[in-house]
């Protein structure tokens, strides 16, 4: 469904009133909806594009494919939700792959992002983050709470943008600490590809965190934004992940 609007109960009802319905996919114009309750126990793909407070999901036990895209730019009047980031993933046990951006994570902001969860997302093993940042009090530690909550996890594949002007003046800066990160396992991760890698602190923080933490990796595929890297600073920073001790023998950085 596109340019949806009006009252959500609707769309639910909709929703509800098709039992067999597999892939459900909606595009949400303004005015934003202020909550959206799905029940749907044989749906398998659910793609939502546009600003929306909250999502929940009361009986997808089939959910496999999930993706949350707001179709706006990453900006202070972007709408801030009431994601409950535990329960969200608690109510998926089927989730295999997972596509967001950074206004998904504003989402969850109020709520917070646990250091530490007992849920373990088991089946998912793909993660696409699309125009994302990692420099904002979320975004970093979204990422790292999906690693420690993802045993088997596959593959990633993250699009980073920077912001410029007077959102970036308060950049977080997300330390790492190899001790307070033990309990991150990557033992299936073999794939890993940066867009627009700039180089940045958290950029290079995450890309340790992964090496270090993946003895089956494959590859780390690193694609730098023209117009933010020099071919010096290029040269630094693959001398300093390439330096990098990790414990898969066959991992390879290809950069580009």
């Amino acid at each position: 469904m596109t340019n949806v609007d009006g009252d959500s109960k609707h769309i639910q009802n909709l929703v509800a009133s098709c039992p067999l319905l597999e892939i459900l996919k909606l595009t949400v114009v303004f005015p934003t909806f202020s909550s959206l309750v799905i029940h749907a126990p044989k749906l398998k793909q659910f793609h939502l594009e546009g600003k929306i407070r909250s999502v929940c999901f009361k009986n997808t036990p089939l959910l496999e494919q999930v993706s949350f895209l707001d179709l706006g730019l990453y900006e202070e009047q972007s709408i801030h939700g009431k994601f409950k980031l535990v329960e969200l993933f608690s109510s998926l046990p089927a989730l295999r792959a997972l596509r967001f951006d950074s206004n998904f994570t504003k989402g969850i902001a109020a709520d917070k992002v646990p250091t530490r969860a007992s849920l373990r997302a088991v089946h998912l093993s793909s993660i696409r983050l699309e125009s994302f940042r990692l420099d904002d009090l979320v975004g970093m530690p979204f990422v790292v709470f999906l690693l420690r909550i993802s045993p088997n996890l596959k593959n990633i594949k993250i699009s980073h943008i920077t912001v410029v002007g007077d959102i970036s003046k308060n950049l977080y800066l997300h330390p790492l600490d190899v001790e307070e990160y033990s309990d991150v396992k990557l033992d299936q991760l073999s794939v890993v590809e940066f867009s627009d890698f700039t180089g940045a602190w958290n950029e290079m923080r995450l890309a340790k965190l992964i090496l270090i933490n993946s003895p089956r990796l494959e590859k780390m595929v690193i694609r730098t934004k023209a117009t933010a890297c020099t071919e010096k600073q290029e040269l630094m920073i693959l001398k300093e992940l390439i330096q990098l001790a990790r414990p898969s023998p066959t991992a390879k950085i290809i950069y580009e």
